[in-house]
């Protein structure tokens, strides 16, 4: 597994402390990590296909540079508190994958430092340019607002760490 520094001096704010939190980081997989083996145990390797996601951020942790630009609050890394919220038709897409025939989903569990957060209430997709200098992180207020999940987006692949894989199933999933 990669290994990155989470810098402890950041300043505590409202929403976070500069101890890292707990969050889930649903993303593509290509390959049969996690996934029993037929013979004994489970596949535990990381693969080196490009187009899975999984093990891109277990062998080199997160890098902004895969990160969409277009996206709901600008180029980060984004993460949410809500593990279930992969289970919505909206959020599924990022638990995916590609190219695997299989009932196993995977999710990361990640820690991270938000810094400064900003709260949000709505798109803002050039969130990052707009505020990036202000703020460290944006951290999405889903009562009473437009954003439907609590999710958390940092703007520094240092403030982002992977620390482990769940693997799970889906109820009444069918393999496409």
């Amino acid at each position: 597994m990669a290994k990155r520094k989470v810098h402890t001096n950041i300043a505590p704010c409202k929403l976070g402390t500069p101890a890292p939190l707990f969050r889930y980081h649903g993303t593509r997989r290509a390959c049969l990590i996690g996934n029993e083996n037929p013979g004994p145990g489970r596949y535990l390797q990381t693969c080196l296909n490009t187009e899975c996601n999984v093990c891109q951020i277990l062998r080199n942790s997160f890098q902004l540079g895969f990160s969409s630009p277009n996206a709901m609050f600008g180029r980060g890394i984004y993460s949410s508190t809500c593990f279930s919220m992969v289970f919505n038709i909206t959020a599924d897409v990022y638990a995916k994958n590609r190219h695997v025939r299989s009932e196993i989903h995977a999710m990361l569990v990640c820690a991270v430092v938000l810094g400064k957060p900003a709260e949000v209430y709505q798109a803002d997709h050039n969130f990052d340019q707009t505020y990036g200098s202000r703020f460290d992180s944006a951290a999405t207020i889903a009562e009473n607002s437009s954003v439907l999940h609590p999710e958390t987006i940092v703007y520094s692949e240092d403030a982002i760490i992977p620390m482990g894989l769940i693997t799970y199933t889906r109820t009444g999933w069918v393999p496409r």
